[in-house]
C-alpha cells in the first residue's frame, strides 16, 4: 500500500538543517501537503519578526511516497 511521508528542512541564510521527516504516513498527497504547509505556518510563526527579517527563514517540505505493508 502507498503512503506519504513529510520531509521537512529548515534554511536560514542559505544555510539548510538536514531533512528530517515526522514518520508519520499520510492517506494521501493532498493530507501530506496540507500538514506540510501547516507545520511551515507553525514554525514561522515561532520567529521573532526583528530575526526573521534578517535571517529570512524559509522551510522547504516534500512528501515521499512510500510502501507500507498491511500489517
Amino acid at each position: 500500500m502507498v503512503k506519504f511521508m513529510l520531509i521537512l528542512q529548515m534554511c536560514t541564510v542559505g544555510i539548510c538543517t538536514n531533512p528530517v521527516s515526522d514518520n508519520l504516513h499520510y492517506n494521501s498527497f493532498k493530507e501530506c501537503a496540507i500538514n506540510g504547509y501547516n507545520r511551515s505556518i507553525d514554525f514561522m510563526n515561532t520567529i521573532d519578526e526583528n530575526t526573521g527579517n534578517i535571517q529570512k527563514p524559509i522551510v522547504r517540505f516534500w512528501c515521499k511516497e512510500v510502501e507500507v505493508s498491511n500489517a
